[in-house]
């Protein structure tokens, strides 16, 4: 399941980029042979939910069922585990796992991973 969260995470954002022309500037480095892969590997309805990906990268459900797909696929033919895992950065598909139980009157919290987050909580009020 990592790997093909983290195949889905490099080449999304990149074809969210390509849309706008900037592809070129945008992780493409990475992303292009990910994406490559995939349209040279994936068939049925893993191919099916990469098109849909390819043209509404923007759209969460469309990266939802390729995740699932590539899942299944990767089950089917684990011999492509090892060429996906190759494509990817080392440590890509390192998973993290985040829980955050906020509970009570005017609580509120807050859970950021990554670099770059900006995050601002405000209390509610209490009642």
């Amino acid at each position: 399941m990592e790997l093909a969260a983290a195949a889905v995470a490099v080449v999304a954002p990149y074809l969210v980029e390509a849309g706008k022309g900037a592809a070129k500037t945008v992780g493409g480095e990475v992303a292009k042979p990910v994406l490559e892969w995939m349209r040279a590997k994936l068939g049925g309805r893993a191919k099916a939910a990469l098109a849909d990906l390819e043209a509404h990268p923007d759209v969460e459900v469309n990266r939802d069922d390729l995740r699932v797909q590539l899942v299944k696929a990767l089950a089917a033919d684990p011999s492509l585990k090892e060429e996906l895992g190759a494509l990817l950065p080392t440590g890509a598909t390192q998973a993290v796992q985040m829980t955050q139980n906020v509970q009570g009157p005017g609580a509120a919290g807050a859970q950021v991973f990554g670099s770059n987050n900006q995050t601002t909580v405000r209390g509610g009020r209490a009642d």
